[in-house]
């Protein structure tokens, strides 16, 4: 009589289960990546929605740099960008209340900076990377004759 023994080492139960726990693990970690890079993107895109509504709000109020004397211009430009910034630290020295373009996520704008017309770009420790532009910024937009918002967040 001709017996066969069988090891449990050798049969292949359970090994679906292997399969699909790892697969499971990879779809997951997958999934949170493509989440956080579809996060950052639309969190970018907003920032740079918020720097170009606070630019087109400065450049209303620097239409009076012909008419009014420059500190009083200079000062409703800041206040302008101020406003559609969405950011609740002082741009260039003028502190105004955020009303418009908040970050998403964020509610409050502490964590967003904003400068004006600046060739760094504002850090919270202020170190921030230059930029090297094809005409000079001096920071007040009259002599400039133009409004360059930088925000980071």
């Amino acid at each position: 009589m001709l017996t066969t023994t069988t090891h449990r080492c050798r049969g292949e139960r359970g090994s679906v289960i292997v399969t699909v726990a790892l697969t499971l693990t990879a779809l997951l970690g997958m999934g949170m990546i493509v989440i956080d890079v579809a996060n950052w993107w639309v969190h970018k895109r907003h920032l740079q929605g918020q720097a170009d509504a606070a630019a087109f709000a400065g450049a209303q109020a620097l239409r009076g740099c012909t008419t009014s004397t420059q500190a009083a211009v200079e000062a409703a430009v800041g206040r302008a960008v101020q406003r559609y910034a969405g950011t609740t630290s002082p741009v260039n020295g003028l502190s105004a209340s955020p009303q418009f373009n908040s970050q998403i996520g964020v509610g409050t704008g502490e964590s967003v900076l904003g400068a004006l017309n600046s060739k760094t770009y504002p850090y919270p420790n202020g170190d921030g990377p230059s930029v090297t532009n094809a005409e000079p910024n001096t920071g007040h937009p009259c002599q400039d004759k133009a409004v360059d918002v930088k925000l980071t967040d």
